[in-house]
């Protein structure tokens, strides 16, 4: 009888011991599968802010390359400049290998950097994807994106093509070469790269560059998001990193030294980007001062025009106005939505007369300083007096309203988030027109950009 007793006692403790280990277990696992969730809902986050880091990057290249377009058909760019200008560009924007020049015959005339890149030079853009989408770019007067190939060195590679036109001349057209593996540690920054795992395939999903390279983990955390431009079905993949509970290894990182490296790199690009995004409307500007200056007569019809395929050729412009020799708005472009601008008196306004006075005086695009437009909006106007072609007499003015929202909007896209970084603008006179209003009190890098006669100052410091 006892012996049965203590079967039953020992039976009832295997039991509580079994039932409080399923228990443990449980709650375990619902800690676990919790973790796990916020983990993935901050992934997901974090791919959202990844995506706009590359569109955002691609995007700094295209309008650099639009921009020696634009000025080798104003007769502005040579081969000295186009080395000078692209070598600096290349060394802040690494994921470019090389740009190189075409000629009309789709013949590589410049290259730059030179020294590594000299070997394609008289070389056709015979390579099938480079000579279709270079054909294509001609047709369709846009900049174009190929497929990723394989280039002569062996390693994969996708490249964007823009044309080069003089009215209707064809100039021939900018490459500019990314190598996929580079694309892929450069474009993406570096707080992510310490975070996750990253691959680039293309639409049959071939792996064309992956970080770090052959160490992808075998997790079911996977985000995959497609990347048009380029298109063609290319898509980032982002797996659970070092970092998180799946990864094989914990990074030890130098935060302080890396941080200061990576700010002063972030500030340089950004810096290149917003000049590049400012002169390309500058060059707007001109060109429109130069066609109207060898018009017989401004007639609305032409003024249209030629204002619409200007526009066309770069975003981020409100109107284009121009105006008689007395100051007076005569049209604008578009005119909806400005009709009530037309008639009005600009030498009588005494905010703007200055302006005018100093482009007839230096002959030289003036800007005023960044403000909120009636309507809403941030915006800086660019003034040019136009000449009659055998003397110093004043035709028109000429004005172009910038869309600084849209500005913002294509180079700051993560600007509410101070994860990484805060930004501050600020007009000559220090006042801050963009961004955080308050002095920074931690280290910051600091730039000037220019736009026409006026200099903005950019700063930057981290957001940590």
């Amino acid at each position: 009888m006892l012996g049965v007793t203590k079967k039953k006692q020992l039976l009832s403790w295997i039991l509580a011991l079994g039932l409080g280990g399923i228990l443990i277990l449980g709650y375990y696992q619902l800690i676990f599968q919790t973790y796990r969730d916020e983990y993935q809902k901050k992934m997901q986050e974090d791919v959202e802010k990844i995506q706009q880091f590359v569109r955002v990057h691609l995007e700094a290249n295209r309008e650099f390359l639009l921009l020696q377009s634009q000025l080798l058909a104003v007769g502005k760019l040579d081969e000295a400049n186009f080395q000078e200008t692209v070598s600096k560009h290349v060394s802040l924007h690494p994921s470019l290998v090389n740009v190189t020049w075409a000629d009309s015959n789709f013949t590589i005339r410049w290259t730059a950097p030179y020294g590594p890149n000299k070997q394609v030079l008289g070389l056709k853009l015979s390579l099938a994807e480079p000579e279709r989408v270079s054909q294509l770019a001609k047709k369709t007067q846009q900049p174009q994106y190929t497929r990723p190939f394989v280039v002569i060195q062996g390693k994969q590679a996708f490249e964007i093509y823009v044309p080069s036109f003089s009215g209707s001349l064809f100039l021939g057209s900018f490459g500019g070469i990314y190598s996929s593996q580079s694309f892929l540690t450069n474009a993406i920054p570096q707080e992510f790269l310490d975070q996750y795992w990253f691959r680039l395939v293309d639409g049959k999903g071939k792996i064309i560059a992956e970080q770090p390279e052959a160490a992808w983990p075998n997790s079911r955390l996977v985000e995959r998001i497609s990347l048009d431009p380029p298109g063609y079905g290319v898509s980032l993949l982002t797996s659970a990193g070092p970092l998180s509970p799946w990864g094989r290894n914990r990074l030890k990182i130098n935060i302080r030294s890396k941080g200061a490296e990576q700010l002063k790199m972030f500030t340089d690009r950004l810096q290149n980007h917003l000049q590049s995004y400012l002169d390309n409307r500058l060059l707007v500007t001109q060109e429109l001062s130069e066609i109207i200056t060898g018009e017989k007569r401004i007639q609305v019809k032409n003024f249209d025009r030629f204002a619409e395929r200007l526009t066309k050729k770069v975003e981020g412009i409100k109107a284009i106005q121009w105006a008689t020799a007395e100051g007076v708005i005569a049209h604008s472009y578009p005119l909806l939505g400005n009709e009530k601008s037309i008639g009005h008196q600009l030498m009588a306004a005494p905010h703007i007369r200055p302006f005018l006075e100093k482009t007839v005086r230096t002959k030289k695009i003036v800007a005023n300083n960044p403000y909120i437009l009636l309507q809403g909006g941030l915006a800086v106007i660019l003034r040019s007096a136009v000449f009659k072609e055998r003397n110093d007499e004043v035709r028109a003015f000429l004005s172009v309203i910038l869309d600084l929202d849209h500005m913002i909007e294509q180079i700051f896209p993560l600007a509410d988030s101070n994860e990484f970084y805060q930004i501050r603008l600020l007009t000559p006179q220090k006042e801050a027109f963009w961004g955080r209003i308050s002095a920074f009190t931690q280290p910051y890098e600091e730039r000037t950009i220019r736009i026409a006669d006026n200099y903005w100052t950019l700063q930057v410091t981290s957001g940590r």
